[in-house]
């Protein structure tokens, strides 16, 4: 039986129920279920303190360095320590509690604001809808007692199984103290992972995300028990003008050995060369420890490098990070970083992707109809020109999709997100962005969930877009409480704040729904429901019926002519 979050003890401490725990926030400590006291850092817990002073809102950085250490100075590092405590000891492993909030700072969600188990927000809801929660909690507390043991029969991989064909990519540390080479070193280990999860044999850890940029360094010990993955790839770059050293590291956590090192000294452009070869070198090794995981034939076949320009790179990266914040400043700022870095190589394939991301969510934000139809036809082009570029790349199979399902072919945008998925079934990222755009290439129901609870699985840190890719999934797979629950911890995204304000409304709390659309008005005042519906000849199936019936009821303007 749930109880309300907060509570008062016999000793009158009021407490927070967080994860695994409670915690008491007058005495900054933590309890297990059974009033045993949990071990947690003084400054961990001050830094707790603050975060459960503000449940379910997001705490910057500042105040939480402010809040926590006062006048004496100190690192983000010591907060990201920190916060990695308190998660180790309420038990967040999939980081769902305390939530990072890229670019912002940190959300605690208390137990009873849990995507997996939402509770009626206001007591409007019917009893109906608290009786089929219930009921999903059963069979859920059913399939954790007898199902885990087949995980793997589900698609997600079990965490702890060190002795799996097992590997996490950890970004390339900058030992100058240059934002340049971090954010280099980043992409590198990005590139790596995606190559590395291309095969099926190989589970594939989401450590190497755009995300991690500014994050502290783990040793591979750690890294190991953070992301139960046997292998761990971790390296340093150290650069000085043009000239660039680049070492690598790949450690066997069940054994405790580097089973292989080494180091290169070149030019910047030599980098994507060198990628080629760690990639190379370490299928060869994994090869030879299992043997028959992946077949040697794997290294004959090409590999397109992202571009030849390390400038073009770097501002490729630093537009991909500015589009992650989904904001219009934001998406301005990635607009001129991408273009730049098109201007320097043409063909360079991601780019146009991220472009064309970049130009529907302007679009989305467009001040007039004229100014939002702009932006769409842009996205269209930069899906085309993307293709044209490389079409093998799993990102812009999933953008290209995206382009034939607006143009009526929608048996060929499903196949194609379905190849992107085959062709990179390890891949975090492109796992949770083919499930963000499934219901759109017709691809709805627990096909999609699927994806995204493999993501999750593979993602100790989700960035904020694969909650949102949650909330579609479980939206279009009706849902809706779920889906409710996942909306309210993703960022507000103006396509999310939409399903969110159609979910409210379908679930009874029609006040809720209209406050979201007054939201979505400001953030985005020419978008309707049609502009992020089906697309046109497309069939409509219940999901999307009760998309249009939640929107209609929240009050936004059906199409641009209402």
């Amino acid at each position: 039986m749930k109880v309300d979050t907060l509570t008062t003890d016999a000793s009158g401490a009021e407490e927070l129920s967080i994860g695994r725990v409670r915690f008491l926030r007058d005495t900054r400590q933590l309890l297990d279920q059974a009033g045993n006291p949990v071990l947690l850092g003084d400054q961990a817990g001050r830094v707790l303190a603050v975060l459960a002073e503000r449940p379910n809102m997001v705490v910057s950085k500042d105040d939480l360095l402010s809040g926590a250490w006062g006048d004496i100075h100190v690192t983000e590092n010591n907060l990201s320590q920190c916060v990695r405590q308190i998660r180790s000891a309420i038990g967040d492993r999939d980081g769902s509690t305390l939530l990072t909030v890229p670019k912002r700072g940190y959300r605690l969600v208390p137990n009873d604001r849990q995507a997996t188990a939402p509770e009626p927000r206001r007591a409007g809801r019917s009893w109906r809808m608290r009786l089929a929660a219930m009921a999903a909690l059963v069979v859920a507390a059913i399939f954790l007692a007898v199902g885990l043991k087949d995980r793997d029969m589900a698609g997600i991989p079990p965490a702890t199984a060190a002795s799996a064909p097992s590997l996490v990519v950890l970004p390339f540390q900058d030992m100058t103290g240059d934002a340049r080479w971090q954010r280099l070193g980043n992409g590198l280990a990005v590139g790596l992972s995606g190559e590395f999860a291309r095969h099926r044999e190989l589970r594939v850890g989401a450590a190497a995300s755009l995300e991690e940029a500014g994050k502290p360094s783990f040793s591979p010990a750690e890294a190991a028990d953070r992301y139960g993955m046997r292998m761990i790839l971790d390296g340093t770059i150290l650069a000085q003008d043009d000239r660039i050293r680049l070492t690598a590291r790949l450690t066997d956590s069940e054994r405790g050995q580097v089973v292989w090192t080494r180091s290169w000294d070149g030019s910047v452009g030599d980098i994507f060369a060198w990628q080629d070869e760690i990639y190379e070198r370490i299928v060869s090794i994994i090869a030879a420890e299992w043997t028959g995981v992946l077949s040697q034939e794997t290294l004959s076949r090409g590999r397109a490098q992202p571009t030849d320009s390390i400038d073009a790179y770097e501002l490729y990266l630093l537009g991909s990070a500015e589009k992650h914040l989904f904001t219009p400043e934001s998406m301005k700022r990635a607009e001129d970083y991408l273009k730049r870095a098109l201007a320097m190589d043409p063909q360079f394939a991601k780019a146009w992707a991220s472009l064309d991301i970049t130009y529907l969510y302007l679009g989305d934000y467009a001040q007039t109809e004229e100014e939002k139809q702009r932006y769409y036809e842009a996205s269209s082009q930069a899906k085309i020109r993307a293709y044209e570029a490389d079409p093998n790349d799993p990102y812009v199979l999933i953008r290209y999709s995206s382009y034939l399902a607006s143009q009526q072919q929608q048996d060929r945008a499903t196949d194609l997100l379905r190849r992107a998925v085959e062709a990179a079934p390890s891949d975090a990222d492109i796992l949770a962005h083919a499930t963000f755009g499934a219901a759109w290439r017709g691809v709805t129901g627990p096909e999609p969930v699927g994806w995204i609870e493999k993501a999750l699985s593979l993602t100790p840190d989700p960035p904020g877009w694969y909650i949102g890719a949650l909330g579609f999934a479980l939206f279009h797979d009706q849902r809706f409480e779920e889906a409710l629950g996942a909306f309210d911890r993703a960022p507000d995204m103006s396509d999310v704040l939409v399903f969110k304000a159609a979910t409210e409304a379908l679930t009874g709390d029609i006040d809720a729904a209209r406050e979201t659309v007054a939201e979505v008005r400001r953030l985005a005042p020419s978008l309707t429901a049609a502009d992020l519906g089906p697309n046109k000849g497309q069939t409509i199936g219940p999901s999307w019926e009760a998309y249009f019936e939640g929107t209609r009821l929240a009050g936004l303007p059906g199409s641009s002519e209402n």
